[in-house]
């Protein structure tokens, strides 16, 4: 083969492996058996951070569309027998979903990000309210992370790297979804009344 060919081949490959991963996050498919009864249902991802466990759900159950400004709900329990305060940050990313011709998969883009600290009570359970300031644009995929950083930074004598200690808490998009397309009838023969 030429060099021209596998670079070809490669360039094939990988759009279409593009494509694929694109298909699978614009559409995703449910992998339970119909005869094993109901699929249950995901719970909400948890993040466990200092004894406190956070929870991140739309505010008031909401449905973010085009042009709305999100809030968020953090829901933060002390599991501790004292008090403690925890670093919390939440980031909204944004992505254009991938065209049918496009073989580059878009990087996603900050869109907000806030950091607050939550102090809490021994097991006490708090609800915090984090409004984006920004709205949100139409045909764009949404994904929010939530991460709880180290209060302090370790001293770099340490030679592990910290724990990451972060979830992706929610997507959501503002790509219309397809109307299912009319039936298509087909007459053969000829009418008569």
């Amino acid at each position: 083969m030429k060099k021209k060919d596998l670079m070809s081949v490669a360039v094939v490959a990988v759009g279409t492996a593009t494509l694929t991963v694109a298909g699978f996050l614009a559409n995703p498919i449910e992998a339970g058996g119909g005869a094993d009864g109901p699929a249950t249902a995901i719970a909400t991802p948890k993040l466990a951070a200092d004894g406190v466990e956070l929870t991140l759900t739309p505010a008031q159950g909401r449905v973010f569309q085009t042009g709305d400004q999100p809030a968020f709900e953090l829901h933060a329990v002390n599991t501790l027998p004292q008090a403690t305060t925890v670093k919390v940050c939440v980031t909204m990313t944004a992505t254009d979903p991938a065209g049918m011709i496009s073989r580059i998969m878009r990087p996603p883009a900050q869109m907000w990000r806030e950091e607050q600290l939550v102090a809490l009570k021994a097991n006490e359970t708090r609800t915090v309210l984090f409004q984006a300031n920004t709205n949100l644009p139409a045909y764009r995929q949404f994904l929010v992370l939530l991460s709880a950083p180290p209060m302090q930074e370790k001293a770099t004598t340490d030679k592990a790297p910290a724990p990451v200690r972060a979830i992706m808490a929610l997507t959501f998009s503002t790509v219309p979804s397809k109307p299912a397309p009319a039936p298509v009838v087909a007459a053969s023969g000829s009418l008569r009344p």
